[in-house]
């Protein structure tokens, strides 16, 4: 449904759906929150990436540093930090060689099963870029 063009935009609260978004609707869609609150937030993905500047796998990067729900998180970093963490070294493989010694990495830390259950292949191959 996404990639058919069939949903204009998703409503939910759960902020993985962004990155389902930029990895299935083509690097495009909309995700709103805050139904039933006294804000709602509409996100734009294509927005996201030209303004960010960041390839779709960086992303998805961005989002798995800074928590999602199919791996354990890097202790001290949040979302601030991984955006930051990753213009600067590109992908979470750098980061991990390159880390301060402030951040605790969790013993078990299966970025690489996250970023497959987004949709990309082993090792980020197969993963669409972007070139907004």
């Amino acid at each position: 449904w996404l990639e058919s063009g069939e949903v204009d935009a998703v409503v939910t609260d759960d902020y993985d759906a962004l990155v389902y978004l930029c990895m299935h609707a083509g690097g495009a869609g909309r995700m709103v929150i805050g139904i039933n609150q006294p804000t709602i937030v509409e996100y734009n993905v294509t927005d996201l990436l030209r303004e960010s500047r960041l390839e779709q796998l960086q992303f998805v990067d961005v989002c798995i540093l800074s928590g999602c729900d199919f791996c354990n998180k890097i202790r001290g970093v949040a979302c601030n930090r991984a955006f930051q963490l990753v213009v600067e070294h590109g992908n979470i493989e750098t980061i991990l060689e390159n880390l301060d010694d402030k951040f605790v990495v969790p013993e078990v830390f299966e970025y690489q099963a996250a970023r497959e259950q987004f949709g990309c292949a082993p090792g980020g191959q197969n993963c669409p870029s972007s070139e907004l």
